[in-house]
C-alpha cells in the first residue's frame, strides 16, 4: 500500500521509488484520497516529472 508521499516520490528526481514500483510489476495499491491529492497537486507533479526526465537525460 502506497501513501501519497510514495506516489509523489515516483515523479521526483530519485529513481529508487520508480525502480521498486517497476520491480513490483508496476502495480501499487493506494487509497482513493491519495489519487485525489495527486490531482490537487497536479502542477507540482508535472514539474517534478519534467525535472526527473531532464535529470535522467544527462
Amino acid at each position: 500500500m502506497a501513501n501519497t508521499n510514495v506516489l509523489f516520490s515516483f515523479f521526483g528526481k530519485s529513481a529508487i521509488t520508480r525502480e521498486v514500483i517497476f520491480l513490483l510489476s508496476g502495480r501499487i495499491i493506494s487509497p482513493e484520497f491519495a489519487l485525489e491529492e495527486l490531482r490537487e497537486h497536479k502542477d507540482e507533479v508535472i514539474k517534478k516529472a519534467k525535472s526527473a526526465k531532464a535529470s535522467s537525460a544527462r
